[in-house]
């Protein structure tokens, strides 16, 4: 009952790149062969990374995994809620302008705000590789940059403006699901 867990040998690598280090038995075992402990952890270390093979846990290593991947995994939620703050902040902003009674330098600051935050998000689905979703949001931040305004009336901002808490709402799932994805590929990649 209490032989351990076997583990990937890409699970094994995500606990090293999450800080998981060799075992000291191990870096023991080793330094009987004449290496010294320095020699050890390297050559160990090296080892498991380049290992194609299931790894067989002992119940204590297998616990320190599970406490590894358990704190990844509230830091990475906790992570992802972070990352849609700034639509958040941008969709609030825009129905907010609905309201005809604002003073003009609230428009001024949602330009601000708007265009920021829209560079931003098309800097983050460049990093993704989401060229549709770049441009898309470019534009967005170029109609919305305050110093070379566009101006329009009333209504069609108001109309624009309801068009990009649209947008803004759909870059939510977009970019929140290609992060995800991004972030499980690089779990297994790190080395």
């Amino acid at each position: 009952p209490d032989e351990g867990i076997v583990v990937s040998p890409e699970d094994f690598r995500r606990f090293l790149a999450k800080g998981w280090g060799v075992h000291e038995s191990n870096i023991s075992m080793a330094m009987k062969l004449g290496l010294s402990r320095e020699q050890a952890i390297t050559m160990l270390t090296q080892q498991y990374v380049a290992s194609q093979s299931p790894w067989l846990l002992c119940p204590q290593c297998a616990a320190q995994a599970q406490n590894i991947m358990r704190h990844n995994t509230k830091r990475t939620e906790n992570r992802n809620r972070v990352l849609f703050i700034p639509q958040i902040i941008a969709i609030l902003m825009l129905l907010w302008a609905l309201n005809p009674e604002n003073p003009y330098g609230y428009y001024m600051l949602m330009r601000i705000v708007i265009c920021g935050i829209c560079a931003f998000l098309a800097f983050r689905a460049l990093k993704f590789g989401n060229e549709i979703w770049v441009w898309i949001l470019g534009v967005t931040a170029v109609i919305y940059n305050p110093i070379f305004r566009i101006h329009l009336t009333r209504e069609i901002w108001s109309a624009v403006n309801i068009v990009t808490v649209v947008m803004l709402a759909v870059t939510v799932g977009v970019l929140h699901k290609r992060s995800l994805s991004e972030q499980k590929g690089d779990l297994t990649n790190e080395h």
